[in-house]
Protein backbone atom coordinates (compact mmCIF):
# COMPACT_ATOMS: atom_id res chain seq x y z
CA UNK A 1 0.00 0.00 0.00
CA UNK A 2 1.62 3.40 -1.50
CA UNK A 3 -0.83 5.62 0.05
CA UNK A 4 0.66 8.17 2.68
CA UNK A 5 -0.35 10.90 5.41
CA UNK A 6 1.31 12.43 8.44
CA UNK A 7 0.21 11.67 11.69
CA UNK A 8 -0.92 14.84 12.69
CA UNK A 9 -3.61 14.80 9.76
CA UNK A 10 -4.49 11.88 11.05
CA UNK A 11 -5.65 12.70 13.88
CA UNK A 12 -6.63 15.81 12.98
CA UNK A 13 -9.47 13.83 11.19
CA UNK A 14 -9.97 12.25 13.80
CA UNK A 15 -10.37 14.48 16.46
CA UNK A 16 -12.80 16.04 14.60
CA UNK A 17 -15.19 13.12 14.01
CA UNK A 18 -14.86 12.57 18.06
CA UNK A 19 -16.03 16.37 18.57
CA UNK A 20 -18.94 15.71 16.01
CA UNK A 21 -19.91 12.57 17.90
CA UNK A 22 -19.33 13.67 21.84
CA UNK A 23 -22.87 15.03 21.96
CA UNK A 24 -23.87 11.14 22.13
CA UNK A 25 -21.23 10.79 25.34
CA UNK A 26 -21.58 11.40 28.65
CA UNK A 27 -18.82 12.48 31.12
CA UNK A 28 -16.02 9.73 32.06
CA UNK A 29 -17.23 8.05 34.90
CA UNK A 30 -15.46 5.43 37.10
CA UNK A 31 -17.61 2.12 37.81
CA UNK A 32 -19.29 2.32 41.28
CA UNK A 33 -17.81 -1.11 41.66
CA UNK A 34 -14.19 0.02 41.09
CA UNK A 35 -13.29 0.14 45.06
CA UNK A 36 -14.57 -3.21 45.21
CA UNK A 37 -12.78 -5.23 42.44
CA UNK A 38 -9.51 -5.65 41.83
CA UNK A 39 -8.52 -6.16 38.24
CA UNK A 40 -7.75 -9.59 38.63
CA UNK A 41 -11.96 -10.26 40.01
CA UNK A 42 -13.01 -8.20 36.96
CA UNK A 43 -10.81 -10.98 34.41
CA UNK A 44 -11.47 -14.10 36.33
CA UNK A 45 -15.22 -12.77 35.66
CA UNK A 46 -15.44 -13.80 32.34
CA UNK A 47 -13.09 -16.79 32.46
CA UNK A 48 -13.59 -19.88 29.90
CA UNK A 49 -12.31 -22.20 32.56
CA UNK A 50 -11.62 -23.36 36.08
CA UNK A 51 -8.09 -21.57 36.11
CA UNK A 52 -7.48 -18.36 38.53
CA UNK A 53 -5.94 -15.72 36.86
CA UNK A 54 -3.79 -13.19 37.86
CA UNK A 55 -1.77 -9.89 36.40
CA UNK A 56 1.24 -10.39 36.30
CA UNK A 57 2.42 -7.50 33.50
CA UNK A 58 0.95 -4.47 31.73
CA UNK A 59 0.93 -2.50 28.98
CA UNK A 60 -0.90 0.77 27.60
CA UNK A 61 -2.74 0.72 24.42
CA UNK A 62 -3.97 4.23 23.09
CA UNK A 63 -7.26 5.02 21.81
CA UNK A 64 -7.07 6.50 17.82
CA UNK A 65 -7.85 9.90 19.50
CA UNK A 66 -3.97 9.24 20.85
CA UNK A 67 -5.05 8.81 24.81
CA UNK A 68 -4.00 6.08 26.71
CA UNK A 69 -7.53 5.13 27.73
CA UNK A 70 -7.06 0.91 27.65
CA UNK A 71 -4.64 -1.18 29.45
CA UNK A 72 -3.58 -4.78 28.29
CA UNK A 73 -3.26 -7.32 30.90
CA UNK A 74 -0.68 -10.30 30.76
CA UNK A 75 -2.18 -13.23 32.71
CA UNK A 76 -0.81 -16.22 34.85
CA UNK A 77 -0.37 -19.13 34.03
CA UNK A 78 -1.48 -17.88 30.41
CA UNK A 79 -3.51 -15.57 28.53
CA UNK A 80 -4.16 -11.88 28.70
CA UNK A 81 -7.03 -9.12 28.74
CA UNK A 82 -7.73 -5.60 27.63
CA UNK A 83 -10.01 -3.45 29.82
CA UNK A 84 -11.21 -0.07 29.42
CA UNK A 85 -9.26 2.41 31.97
CA UNK A 86 -12.66 4.39 32.99
CA UNK A 87 -15.18 1.55 33.38
CA UNK A 88 -13.17 -1.57 33.76
CA UNK A 89 -15.16 -3.22 31.04
CA UNK A 90 -13.32 -5.92 29.29
CA UNK A 91 -12.90 -5.67 25.73
CA UNK A 92 -11.06 -8.68 24.54
CA UNK A 93 -9.28 -11.90 26.37
CA UNK A 94 -8.26 -15.03 25.94
CA UNK A 95 -8.00 -17.64 28.53
CA UNK A 96 -7.33 -20.61 26.82
CA UNK A 97 -3.85 -22.91 27.66
CA UNK A 98 -0.55 -21.14 25.70
CA UNK A 99 -2.18 -18.39 24.74
CA UNK A 100 -0.46 -15.27 24.44
CA UNK A 101 -0.72 -11.20 24.07
CA UNK A 102 -1.46 -9.93 20.57
CA UNK A 103 1.74 -7.86 21.19
CA UNK A 104 5.05 -7.91 22.39
CA UNK A 105 4.17 -6.14 26.18
CA UNK A 106 7.75 -5.06 26.76
CA UNK A 107 7.74 -2.89 23.74
CA UNK A 108 8.63 0.80 24.33
CA UNK A 109 6.12 1.88 21.17
CA UNK A 110 3.17 3.49 21.30
CA UNK A 111 0.29 0.89 20.20
CA UNK A 112 -3.24 2.57 18.93
CA UNK A 113 -6.13 -0.18 20.37
CA UNK A 114 -9.15 -0.21 17.54
CA UNK A 115 -10.63 -3.57 19.21
CA UNK A 116 -9.97 -7.07 19.06
CA UNK A 117 -7.29 -8.10 15.88
CA UNK A 118 -6.73 -4.40 15.64
CA UNK A 119 -3.56 -3.41 17.24
CA UNK A 120 -1.63 -0.89 15.55
CA UNK A 121 2.02 1.00 15.63
CA UNK A 122 2.26 4.59 13.92
CA UNK A 123 5.45 3.74 11.62
CA UNK A 124 6.16 6.07 8.11
CA UNK A 125 3.35 8.11 8.35
CA UNK A 126 0.87 5.02 8.46
CA UNK A 127 -0.53 3.15 11.27
CA UNK A 128 0.70 -0.30 10.86
CA UNK A 129 -1.33 -3.77 12.23
CA UNK A 130 0.59 -6.05 13.97
CA UNK A 131 -2.23 -8.55 13.43
CA UNK A 132 -2.78 -8.74 10.22
CA UNK A 133 0.59 -7.06 8.88
CA UNK A 134 -0.95 -4.67 7.08
CA UNK A 135 -1.51 -0.76 6.83
CA UNK A 136 -4.79 1.09 7.28
CA UNK A 137 -5.17 3.56 4.34
CA UNK A 138 -6.92 7.44 5.93
CA UNK A 139 -10.99 5.64 5.41
CA UNK A 140 -9.47 2.69 7.05
CA UNK A 141 -8.42 4.51 10.24
CA UNK A 142 -10.92 6.62 10.40
CA UNK A 143 -13.44 3.52 10.51
CA UNK A 144 -11.69 2.12 13.36
CA UNK A 145 -11.69 5.54 15.28
CA UNK A 146 -15.48 5.37 14.23
CA UNK A 147 -16.18 1.74 15.76
CA UNK A 148 -13.68 2.14 18.88
CA UNK A 149 -15.21 5.28 19.96
CA UNK A 150 -18.66 3.74 19.33
CA UNK A 151 -17.65 0.50 21.61
CA UNK A 152 -16.33 3.26 24.17
CA UNK A 153 -19.40 4.91 24.25
CA UNK A 154 -21.82 1.47 24.67
CA UNK A 155 -19.19 1.23 27.77
CA UNK A 156 -19.47 4.56 29.29
CA UNK A 157 -23.54 3.93 28.93
CA UNK A 158 -23.49 1.37 31.01
CA UNK A 159 -21.32 2.50 33.48
CA UNK A 160 -23.84 5.11 34.01
CA UNK A 161 -26.67 3.02 34.21
CA UNK A 162 -25.36 0.39 36.61
CA UNK A 163 -23.93 3.88 38.76
CA UNK A 164 -27.53 4.65 39.16
CA UNK A 165 -27.94 1.02 41.18
CA UNK A 166 -24.81 1.25 42.94
CA UNK A 167 -25.46 1.12 46.85
CA UNK A 168 -22.80 1.17 49.60
CA UNK A 169 -21.64 -2.39 50.38
CA UNK A 170 -23.36 -3.51 47.05
CA UNK A 171 -21.74 -6.98 46.18
CA UNK A 172 -19.26 -7.26 43.07
CA UNK A 173 -21.15 -6.71 40.09
CA UNK A 174 -24.54 -8.03 41.04
CA UNK A 175 -27.10 -9.86 39.36
CA UNK A 176 -24.66 -11.29 36.03
CA UNK A 177 -26.03 -13.77 34.55
CA UNK A 178 -24.51 -16.23 31.52
CA UNK A 179 -25.84 -18.46 29.14
CA UNK A 180 -24.04 -20.98 27.08
CA UNK A 181 -24.40 -23.30 24.56
CA UNK A 182 -22.12 -26.22 23.76
CA UNK A 183 -19.11 -24.87 25.33
CA UNK A 184 -17.37 -28.20 25.08
CA UNK A 185 -18.14 -28.74 21.74
CA UNK A 186 -17.46 -25.03 20.10
CA UNK A 187 -14.42 -24.69 21.84
CA UNK A 188 -13.03 -28.17 20.83
CA UNK A 189 -14.49 -27.69 17.35
CA UNK A 190 -11.55 -27.65 14.41
CA UNK A 191 -13.22 -29.47 11.65
CA UNK A 192 -14.31 -26.96 9.55
CA UNK A 193 -12.87 -25.50 5.94
CA UNK A 194 -10.12 -23.01 5.93
CA UNK A 195 -10.27 -19.37 4.77
CA UNK A 196 -8.19 -18.74 2.19
CA UNK A 197 -10.04 -15.85 0.52
CA UNK A 198 -11.89 -13.87 3.21
CA UNK A 199 -15.43 -16.78 3.45
CA UNK A 200 -15.46 -16.04 7.12
CA UNK A 201 -19.26 -16.06 7.45
CA UNK A 202 -19.38 -18.86 5.45
CA UNK A 203 -17.08 -20.61 8.08
CA UNK A 204 -19.37 -19.30 10.66
CA UNK A 205 -22.54 -21.00 8.93
CA UNK A 206 -20.74 -23.96 8.30
CA UNK A 207 -20.06 -24.35 12.63
CA UNK A 208 -23.45 -23.37 13.05
CA UNK A 209 -24.27 -26.07 11.13
CA UNK A 210 -21.96 -28.80 12.51
CA UNK A 211 -24.06 -28.17 15.80
CA UNK A 212 -27.55 -28.79 14.21
CA UNK A 213 -26.36 -31.99 12.47
CA UNK A 214 -24.93 -33.41 15.79
CA UNK A 215 -27.28 -32.14 18.05
CA UNK A 216 -30.42 -31.74 16.07
CA UNK A 217 -30.70 -33.74 13.20
CA UNK A 218 -28.53 -35.76 11.26
CA UNK A 219 -30.04 -34.45 7.44
CA UNK A 220 -27.98 -30.94 8.08
CA UNK A 221 -25.08 -32.25 6.38
CA UNK A 222 -24.47 -35.33 4.51
CA UNK A 223 -22.62 -38.38 5.76
CA UNK A 224 -20.09 -37.97 2.73
CA UNK A 225 -19.30 -34.25 4.28
CA UNK A 226 -19.28 -35.13 7.82
CA UNK A 227 -15.37 -34.66 9.53
CA UNK A 228 -14.81 -35.44 13.06
CA UNK A 229 -16.84 -33.61 15.50
CA UNK A 230 -17.66 -31.36 12.18
CA UNK A 231 -17.76 -31.66 8.53
CA UNK A 232 -15.05 -30.57 5.49
CA UNK A 233 -13.33 -28.31 3.42
CA UNK A 234 -15.20 -29.89 0.90
CA UNK A 235 -19.00 -29.04 2.63
CA UNK A 236 -17.00 -25.60 3.06
CA UNK A 237 -16.92 -25.25 -0.28
CA UNK A 238 -20.14 -26.42 -1.42
CA UNK A 239 -21.23 -23.69 0.83
CA UNK A 240 -19.46 -21.46 -0.82
CA UNK A 241 -20.83 -22.32 -4.08
CA UNK A 242 -24.64 -21.61 -2.55
CA UNK A 243 -23.53 -18.43 -1.13
CA UNK A 244 -21.23 -16.73 -3.87
CA UNK A 245 -22.72 -18.97 -7.27
CA UNK A 246 -19.97 -18.14 -10.05
CA UNK A 247 -19.11 -15.00 -8.08
CA UNK A 248 -15.53 -14.31 -6.61
CA UNK A 249 -15.49 -15.83 -2.84
CA UNK A 250 -14.63 -13.20 -0.45
CA UNK A 251 -15.74 -11.31 2.50
CA UNK A 252 -19.34 -11.28 2.77
CA UNK A 253 -22.43 -9.75 5.29
CA UNK A 254 -24.18 -12.19 6.76
CA UNK A 255 -27.12 -10.73 5.23
CA UNK A 256 -26.01 -11.51 1.94
CA UNK A 257 -24.82 -14.96 2.29
CA UNK A 258 -28.05 -15.88 4.60
CA UNK A 259 -30.22 -16.46 1.22
CA UNK A 260 -27.66 -19.43 0.00
CA UNK A 261 -27.12 -20.80 3.30
CA UNK A 262 -31.49 -21.10 3.05
CA UNK A 263 -31.30 -22.63 -0.20
CA UNK A 264 -28.55 -25.30 1.09
CA UNK A 265 -31.21 -26.14 3.67
CA UNK A 266 -34.03 -26.52 1.65
CA UNK A 267 -31.82 -28.62 -1.44
CA UNK A 268 -31.65 -30.87 2.23
CA UNK A 269 -35.16 -31.21 2.78
CA UNK A 270 -34.99 -28.76 5.95
CA UNK A 271 -37.31 -26.24 6.99
CA UNK A 272 -34.89 -23.52 8.29
CA UNK A 273 -33.81 -20.71 7.15
CA UNK A 274 -30.40 -18.07 8.07
CA UNK A 275 -31.63 -14.72 8.94
CA UNK A 276 -30.07 -11.68 9.67
CA UNK A 277 -30.81 -8.91 11.67
CA UNK A 278 -28.43 -5.47 11.20
CA UNK A 279 -30.10 -2.24 11.25
CA UNK A 280 -29.55 -2.08 14.39
CA UNK A 281 -26.59 -2.90 16.92
CA UNK A 282 -28.99 -2.85 20.19
CA UNK A 283 -31.41 -5.25 18.09
CA UNK A 284 -28.53 -7.46 16.99
CA UNK A 285 -26.37 -7.65 19.79
CA UNK A 286 -29.96 -8.30 22.02
CA UNK A 287 -30.72 -10.90 19.17
CA UNK A 288 -27.32 -12.65 20.43
CA UNK A 289 -28.52 -13.01 23.78
CA UNK A 290 -32.10 -14.46 23.20
CA UNK A 291 -30.68 -16.95 21.15
CA UNK A 292 -28.38 -17.91 23.12
CA UNK A 293 -30.83 -18.21 26.44
CA UNK A 294 -33.42 -20.32 24.03
CA UNK A 295 -30.46 -22.92 24.27
CA UNK A 296 -29.20 -22.03 20.22
CA UNK A 297 -26.17 -21.03 19.18
CA UNK A 298 -25.48 -17.98 16.76
CA UNK A 299 -22.85 -16.76 14.48
CA UNK A 300 -22.13 -12.79 14.40
CA UNK A 301 -19.83 -9.69 12.83
CA UNK A 302 -17.37 -7.59 14.27
CA UNK A 303 -15.07 -4.83 12.45
CA UNK A 304 -15.66 -1.66 10.83
CA UNK A 305 -17.59 -2.54 7.65
CA UNK A 306 -13.96 -2.18 5.83
CA UNK A 307 -14.11 -5.38 4.25
CA UNK A 308 -12.94 -8.78 5.34
CA UNK A 309 -9.23 -7.47 6.38
CA UNK A 310 -10.74 -5.88 9.34
CA UNK A 311 -14.17 -7.46 9.64
CA UNK A 312 -14.98 -11.18 11.10
CA UNK A 313 -17.69 -13.30 11.12
CA UNK A 314 -17.85 -15.87 14.20
CA UNK A 315 -19.60 -18.72 15.83
CA UNK A 316 -20.87 -17.34 19.36
CA UNK A 317 -21.80 -20.09 21.97
CA UNK A 318 -21.49 -17.99 25.42
CA UNK A 319 -22.89 -14.46 26.73
CA UNK A 320 -22.35 -12.72 30.32
CA UNK A 321 -24.53 -9.86 30.86
CA UNK A 322 -25.56 -7.71 33.96
CA UNK A 323 -29.58 -8.20 33.66
CA UNK A 324 -30.57 -4.35 34.46
CA UNK A 325 -28.51 -3.53 30.79
CA UNK A 326 -27.58 -6.73 28.93
CA UNK A 327 -26.91 -5.19 25.54
CA UNK A 328 -24.21 -2.48 26.90
CA UNK A 329 -23.02 -5.17 29.56
CA UNK A 330 -22.65 -8.28 27.62
CA UNK A 331 -19.24 -10.19 26.97
CA UNK A 332 -19.09 -13.04 24.24
CA UNK A 333 -17.31 -16.03 24.00
CA UNK A 334 -16.95 -17.70 20.40
CA UNK A 335 -15.05 -19.72 17.93
CA UNK A 336 -13.44 -17.78 15.36
CA UNK A 337 -13.21 -20.07 12.66
CA UNK A 338 -9.56 -20.11 11.58
CA UNK A 339 -7.75 -22.93 10.57
CA UNK A 340 -5.05 -23.21 13.60
CA UNK A 341 -4.16 -25.10 15.89
CA UNK A 342 -4.15 -22.52 18.69
CA UNK A 343 -6.86 -23.35 21.24
CA UNK A 344 -7.38 -19.87 22.20
CA UNK A 345 -8.65 -18.99 18.83
CA UNK A 346 -11.82 -20.92 19.50
CA UNK A 347 -12.19 -19.66 22.92
CA UNK A 348 -12.00 -16.31 22.35
CA UNK A 349 -14.05 -13.95 24.21
CA UNK A 350 -14.86 -9.98 23.24
CA UNK A 351 -17.04 -7.18 24.14
CA UNK A 352 -20.68 -7.69 22.27
CA UNK A 353 -20.18 -3.82 21.75
CA UNK A 354 -17.64 -4.98 18.84
CA UNK A 355 -20.66 -6.55 17.13
CA UNK A 356 -22.75 -4.94 14.32
CA UNK A 357 -25.08 -8.15 12.72
CA UNK A 358 -25.81 -11.71 13.82
CA UNK A 359 -27.51 -14.56 12.39
CA UNK A 360 -29.44 -17.35 13.55
CA UNK A 361 -31.03 -20.27 12.39
CA UNK A 362 -35.02 -20.20 12.02
CA UNK A 363 -37.15 -23.41 11.83
CA UNK A 364 -39.97 -22.60 9.15
CA UNK A 365 -41.51 -25.85 9.28
CA UNK A 366 -44.12 -25.46 11.60
CA UNK A 367 -46.78 -22.79 12.41
CA UNK A 368 -47.54 -24.18 16.79
CA UNK A 369 -49.07 -22.29 19.52
CA UNK A 370 -46.65 -23.35 22.03
CA UNK A 371 -47.20 -23.60 25.85
CA UNK A 372 -44.38 -22.40 28.48
CA UNK A 373 -40.82 -24.06 29.11
CA UNK A 374 -40.88 -26.97 31.71
CA UNK A 375 -38.04 -29.57 32.57
CA UNK A 376 -37.62 -32.27 30.38
CA UNK A 377 -34.53 -33.65 31.97
CA UNK A 378 -30.98 -32.46 33.38
CA UNK A 379 -30.23 -31.65 30.31
CA UNK A 380 -32.82 -30.35 28.85
CA UNK A 381 -36.01 -28.25 28.69
CA UNK A 382 -38.99 -29.37 26.58
CA UNK A 383 -42.44 -27.13 25.09
CA UNK A 384 -45.27 -28.97 23.29
CA UNK A 385 -47.67 -27.58 21.34
CA UNK A 386 -51.42 -26.65 22.20
CA UNK A 387 -53.01 -27.62 19.44
CA UNK A 388 -51.12 -30.67 18.08
CA UNK A 389 -48.24 -33.51 19.72
CA UNK A 390 -45.42 -31.20 18.28
CA UNK A 391 -43.12 -30.99 21.13
CA UNK A 392 -39.40 -29.33 20.64
CA UNK A 393 -36.61 -29.29 23.05
CA UNK A 394 -33.78 -26.86 23.85
CA UNK A 395 -30.96 -27.55 26.42
CA UNK A 396 -31.04 -25.48 29.99
CA UNK A 397 -29.21 -22.24 30.31
CA UNK A 398 -27.81 -21.41 33.91
CA UNK A 399 -26.98 -18.63 35.43
CA UNK A 400 -23.34 -18.62 36.52
CA UNK A 401 -24.24 -16.72 39.93
CA UNK A 402 -26.91 -19.32 40.78
CA UNK A 403 -25.42 -21.48 43.66
CA UNK A 404 -28.52 -23.66 42.88
CA UNK A 405 -27.58 -23.87 39.19
CA UNK A 406 -31.25 -22.88 38.32
CA UNK A 407 -32.07 -22.81 34.33
CA UNK A 408 -33.05 -19.39 33.67
CA UNK A 409 -35.96 -20.61 31.10
CA UNK A 410 -37.94 -23.50 33.03
CA UNK A 411 -36.36 -23.28 36.67
CA UNK A 412 -34.61 -26.63 36.82
CA UNK A 413 -32.27 -26.55 39.68
CA UNK A 414 -29.28 -28.91 40.05
CA UNK A 415 -27.86 -28.80 36.70
CA UNK A 416 -24.04 -30.07 36.87
CA UNK A 417 -21.69 -31.52 34.62
CA UNK A 418 -23.70 -30.97 31.38
CA UNK A 419 -21.33 -31.02 28.19
CA UNK A 420 -22.58 -31.28 24.59
CA UNK A 421 -20.77 -34.87 24.57
CA UNK A 422 -23.44 -35.65 26.93
CA UNK A 423 -26.84 -34.57 24.40
CA UNK A 424 -27.81 -38.04 22.08
CA UNK A 425 -29.23 -36.77 19.00
CA UNK A 426 -32.40 -38.63 19.69
CA UNK A 427 -33.13 -36.11 22.54
CA UNK A 428 -34.27 -33.46 20.09
CA UNK A 429 -36.39 -34.99 17.36
CA UNK A 430 -37.68 -33.18 14.57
Amino acid sequence: MNFKITHKRILSLLLIFLFLFSTASTSLAVSPYSNNNSINDIINRYSTNDVLYEVTNQHPLYSFANQAEYTLYELSPYGYAILLNETQSLMEACYAIGSTSPINISTDEVVYYGGPGIYCKYEDGQYYNYATNAYLSESESIAVANKEFNAKSIQLQAINILTTRAKPGLPTLPNYIEATVGRSYFANLSDYGHNANGTCTVIAAQMLLNYYDNYSNDAFISAQYEQGSGSSEAFHQLLNNYVYGTGEQGGIFIRNAKQGVTDYLIDQGLHYSLESIHTSQTSAINKIITTLRSGHPAIASMGTNCGADWDHSVLIYSVTYEESDPTSTAVFTMNMGWDTSDQQYREYVASASWFYECGYLVNNGYSHSMNSWTEYDNLFHARSCASCDYVEYARHSVNGNDVLNRCIVCGYSGITGITPQQICDTHIPE
